[in-house]
């Protein structure tokens, strides 16, 4: 009987550092902070411009990153841009939408240059998306949360840009 009682104590304790290990996992993905949401290595990066206007009601605002990569560090990185969430250019429509209509500088001006060749990274980060890979449904809310990046592969230049409003 006593064995017994402790195999059950053992599943309980087993059970409940599986479910606060997860937890612990979840909050970490979820909470990823600005560019570290890509999963990349950048520490062969130079980050160009820099801006940032979270901090208001509830969090919202923009996030503005330019990096650039040496020659010799853009094989490695590119092979890294890999998973559901990057696919190769040109944009679908509505990310073209997004990019080139409401992804606008301080001037006004769009962020994102064209870029030709390269890929691009799409994570719908809204409460009411169903498949954060899936821009359908972006225009159908009233609000946005969503991480756009495009890799530019002939100059090595990430762009990246978070919206959350």
């Amino acid at each position: 009987m006593k064995r017994l009682k402790k195999a059950g104590w053992a599943a309980v304790i087993l059970a409940a550092v599986g479910l606060l290990a997860y937890s612990i996992w979840d909050f970490w993905w979820e909470n990823l902070a600005g560019i570290e949401r890509l999963e990349l290595d950048l520490s062969g990066g130079t980050v160009v411009s820099e801006l940032d206007t979270h901090g208001g009601f509830q969090g919202d605002g923009d996030t503005f990153v330019v990096m650039t990569f040496p020659q010799t560090d853009r094989p490695a990185l590119e092979r890294e841009m890999t998973g559901p969430y990057w696919h190769p250019l040109p944009l679908t429509d509505n990310l073209a939408r997004v990019t080139y209509n409401l992804a606008l500088g301080v001037d006004g001006e769009p962020f994102f240059p064209e870029v030709d060749q390269g890929c691009y990274y799409f994570r719908d980060r809204h409460s009411e998306s169903q498949d954060p890979t899936d821009e359908s449904g972006l225009f159908n809310r009233g609000s946005w949360n969503f991480t756009l990046a495009i890799y530019d592969s002939q100059t090595g230049t990430l762009y990246y840009y978070e919206l959350d409003t």
